[in-house]
């Protein structure tokens, strides 16, 4: 058993392929639709939507940043914690 430069036994150890492998379609459905659902409001195009602008640019931008926060960062942080425990 050769162990590859991160020292993962396997290609399904690694914390950016096991999970994300998974995850990824879900979170890329759920982020998109509702991005798309706020970009009219983003792009001030409707009645009264100069007042929701910010929300909307807010929003979306809490979006992407749980949607690195949960895919990119919680496997590395779960994989380091784990390697320090062996």
């Amino acid at each position: 058993m050769s162990l590859s430069l991160t020292g993962c036994a396997r290609f399904e150890d690694h914390p950016l392929t096991s999970v994300n492998i998974v995850a990824l379609p879900g979170a890329i459905i759920g982020i998109g639709v509702a991005a798309l659902g706020l970009l009219p409001l983003a792009y001030d195009i409707g009645a009264e939507s100069d007042m929701l602008k910010p929300l909307a640019i807010a929003a979306i931008g809490a979006l992407m940043l749980s949607v690195l926060l949960s895919l990119i960062a919680t496997p590395r942080v779960y994989f380091v914690m784990r390697t320090f425990k062996k």
